[in-house]
């Protein structure tokens, strides 16, 4: 008879099972993310520069949760921008998690990452969406370029990838990006072009306007952001069995399974 017992796993077993079959990891991104941003130009400057300046305006709401979570305000505002667009900054309503305008409503979220909340401030919400996303965990002043892209790609999902583009999540407004866009959840249309200008042009503009670094040295050389536009590297193919949008909760649930394929059964 076959007696099921729980798994006992130590953190380093979980991990490399965890990354085993898991193709999504920082580590598997840096280099190209670097090679985009290092060819990126910004197509939208004007835009970028005036969604720019309105976060750099409420930096100190965004600075107060970079005190208590150490992630840097620009990561959180850039995010923020994406998520929930520039009429939120200033309005603080919606949930940096998936955008949702619920703060100060008594709700939970409805669309990925769903029943989360409710929440009574913004900064509760972000301090939440940062835990949950593990950024609070990373090195920010060792790789901030690269990191902002992983943050958001996770944020938003690695679905682009399978799709053979470059997220316009990240890329948006820039010579990076292609035609294609997930108009909703799981529902995907080649000839759609995000409108939204993706978090690395923005990141550019900030950076070029202000003067920010991460580590207080440019991470890698940047072109102008008004340079010449030099066709990106094309997405590298990545088979996944993640969902589309948001997929990192169905890779763990993955790795869980084959962790009790192996480990549940005691003879």
């Amino acid at each position: 008879m076959v007696e099921l017992v729980e798994p006992q796993l130590s953190p380093k077993a979980i991990d490399e099972v965890f990354y085993a079959v898991n193709p999504h990891t920082f580590a598997n991104y840096r280099d190209g993310y670097l090679s985009l941003w290092g060819q990126m130009a910004v197509t939208k400057l004007a835009e970028a520069q005036k969604q720019v300046k309105l976060v750099v305006a409420h930096k100190d709401v965004y600075q107060d949760i970079e005190r208590a979570t150490g992630v840097p305000w620009v990561a959180i505002a850039l995010l923020h921008l994406r998520e929930a667009g520039p009429a939120d900054v200033g309005r603080w309503q919606c949930v940096l998690h998936n955008g949702e305008r619920i703060i100060g409503t008594g709700k939970r979220t409805i669309i990925v990452p769903k029943g989360v909340g409710p929440f009574s401030t913004f900064k509760e919400a972000a301090i939440d969406a940062i835990r949950r996303e593990g950024l609070d965990k990373i090195d920010w002043k060792k790789d901030g370029v690269a990191y902002l892209a992983f943050a958001s790609e996770t944020f938003n999902g690695f679905g682009y990838r399978n799709k053979g583009i470059p997220s316009p999540y990240l890329w948006g407004g820039s010579s990076v990006q292609k035609p294609g866009k997930y108009v909703r959840d799981g529902v995907f249309d080649r000839n759609t072009m995000d409108p939204q200008i993706g978090t690395m042009p923005l990141l550019r503009v900030l950076m070029d306007l202000t003067g920010y670094t991460f580590n207080g040295a440019p991470a890698v050389p940047v072109a102008s952001a008004t340079g010449p536009k030099v066709p990106p590297p094309a997405a590298p193919s990545v088979a996944s069995r993640v969902d589309p949008q948001r997929g990192v909760a169905a890779v763990l649930k993955l790795a869980y399974s084959v962790i009790q394929t192996f480990l549940k059964r005691k003879n």
